[in-house]
């Protein structure tokens, strides 16, 4: 009973859930960042690279946001930094907490 006080209703409790961004989205993310900033490119720069709105790629870095990058993302950013789509994922799979 104590989660129905915290979520106003049902539909307010499933978009809290799938909004947040797992470890393996994090890593994906932080993976992401790194090289954009090894790169010296911006946020905006890399989102006009990847023909996305300017405000793409922060809400992405942001914590407060749940956007993450999808598959065809990972594709597009390789071609973007000359490497593969599996430099941006983990050697091993990682650990979700419950």
């Amino acid at each position: 009973m104590q989660n129905y006080k915290i979520y106003a209703n049902f539909e307010n409790y499933i978009w809290f859930i799938f909004s947040m961004n797992t470890q393996i989205d994090r890593y994906v993310i932080d993976k992401i960042k790194s090289k954009r900033v090894k790169f010296g490119i911006s946020q905006a720069e890399l989102a006009d690279k990847m023909g996305l709105s300017n405000s793409f790629i922060g809400k992405i870095e942001s914590s407060k946001f749940s956007n993450k990058y999808a598959i065809h993302h990972l594709n597009l950013l390789a071609k973007i930094f000359s490497c593969s789509p599996k430099d941006f994922l983990p050697q091993n799979p990682i650990e979700e907490e419950e």
